[in-house]
């Protein structure tokens, strides 16, 4: 009987041990997989990012007002012929449908590739981008990862008419890609 109150004390300490090992894996885990996912330190969760205040001359409505538009739209599959630039220009009608601005964002990467975004005026969360393949708002800045790729830069799409002698000219015009100047 002398040896169980030792070995209680052994267990005792091997199984705090393992259960301070495993809570910080899955905190150290939780916070890899969370950048991974997401692009952003954890720390956004505990302090988010301030957010750009919206003119008072916009018309806005509240996140939540935006998210359930954008709740409400089919749900279509990314597939070849329809990908993240259509789910962008889908999600941006939707919104202007019901009164809401809305803006398509591209964000450039480092490897030359790139993905389209939204940035919505709220009236009560300033702008905020949104994922529009998932409704989830996003914070991507230049200089950080997305997708566990580095952002590089980021434009808004911008529609404007061209003289229709431009297009006869150049019968290749409007088919450049996305770095391509004219």
């Amino acid at each position: 009987m002398k040896w169980l109150p030792v070995l209680n004390a052994n267990a005792l300490k091997i199984l705090g041990t393992f259960l301070m090992g495993a809570v910080l894996c899955a905190v150290v885990g939780f916070a890899l997989g969370f950048s991974y996912g997401t692009g952003q330190s954890v720390a956004t969760l505990i302090k988010p990012k301030e957010s750009i205040p919206v003119p008072t001359t916009i018309v806005a409505n509240s996140l939540d007002t935006v998210t359930t538009v954008l709740d409400e739209q089919p749900k279509v599959a990314y597939q070849e012929g329809y990908n993240c630039v259509d789910f962008a220009w889908s999600a941006m009608r939707a919104l202007q449908w019901k009164g809401q601005m809305s803006a398509i964002v591209r964000l450039g990467f480092e490897d030359g590739s790139g993905h389209t975004v939204l940035v919505v005026p709220t009236s009560d969360k300033g702008y905020q981008f949104i994922e529009p393949q998932t409704g989830q708002v996003i914070h991507p800045e230049v200089g950080a990862k997305y997708n566990n790729m580095t952002v590089a830069n980021m434009t808004i799409l911008e529609f404007t008419w061209q003289p229709f002698d431009i297009f006869l000219l150049d019968p290749n015009y409007g088919l450049h890609g996305w770095d391509d100047p004219k």
